[in-house]
Formats: structure tokens, C-alpha cells, sequence
């Protein structure tokens, strides 16, 4: 074996052994994101229950591994994109690390933009509910005046 390969037995036999299970939840998630909530409701209830039923078998399979079950599916969705096109073999360990550390970055500056986004909305809420009530109070007092 030469350095660098995944050389840990249970994470080879789960890549290959989740490949279609994560691939076609990657799909579902896709395909969910892309139908109308309202026109394709049936379709996602369908593709709700086959996705619980798949992340169900990457869930057991992460138990036994004692790994995160997202940690799981990003470890064999990873390896299983960068198999070498030609003899379908594994990549090298620093190869899947290297994406990996990408993806998490790339994902912790989406949350830290997310954060930050729903930090303004919440500011703009409560400034709308300040100016809602100024309305409510002055229409109060108008209503009062009247009488």
C-alpha cells in the first residue's frame, strides 16, 4: 500500500457500501429543492419518506462507525465524486481531507453570512413592530380624541 491511502476498513466498506444510498439523497435533495411547494407536494411527501428511509441507513451505519451521520455522508460523498474516472478507485486520504476542509470552510462562512442576515431581519422586525404600534397608538389617540 503506498501512503496516503484510506486505510481504515470500516470507512472503505461504507463508502462503498452507502455510495448509492448518499448519491441519491444528494439527488432527492436537488430534485426537492427544484419542485413547487405547492404543484409538487405529493412528490415531496414521496421523496420525503425515501429520504428518512436512506439517511435511516446512513444513521445505523454511522452508530457502528461512532461517526456524525453528516460527517458520514460528507466523507462518502466526497470520496465516492473524486474515485479516479478510469478504474473507479478511492482517492488518496489527503485528496478527500483537502476537499473536505474546503467544504467546511465554504460552510461556516455560509452559516456566518446566515447569522449575520437573520441578525438584520430581526433588527428590521423590531424596528417595524416599534413603528406598528407608534401606528396602533396613534390611531388609538385619533379614536379617542373623537369622542
Amino acid at each position: 500500500m503506498s501512503a496516503g491511502l484510506i486505510i481504515d476498513p470500516d470507512l472503505v466498506q461504507a463508502i462503498d457500501d452507502l455510495r448509492f444510498v448518499v448519491g441519491r439523497v444528494e439527488l432527492l435533495n436537488q430534485q426537492i429543492n427544484q419542485l413547487d411547494e405547492v404543484e409538487g407536494y405529493g412528490r415531496i411527501v414521496a421523496m420525503k419518506t425515501e429520504r428518512s428511509d436512506l439517511l435511516d441507513q446512513v444513521r445505523a451505519r454511522a452508530e457502528k462507525m461512532a461517526v456524525p451521520p453528516r460527517a458520514l455522508m460528507l466523507l462518502v460523498g466526497t470520496a465516492n465524486r473524486l474515485r479516479t474516472p478510469r478504474k473507479n478507485q478511492l482517492p488518496s486520504l489527503a485528496t478527500v481531507r483537502s476537499h473536505v476542509e474546503i467544504a467546511a470552510a465554504a460552510s461556516m462562512r455560509d452559516q456566518e453570512e446566515a447569522e449575520a442576515e437573520a441578525k438584520v431581519a430581526r433588527v428590521t422586525a423590531r424596528g417595524a413592530a416599534i413603528r406598528a404600534k407608534a401606528g396602533a397608538d396613534a390611531l388609538a389617540y385619533l379614536d379617542a380624541s373623537r369622542s
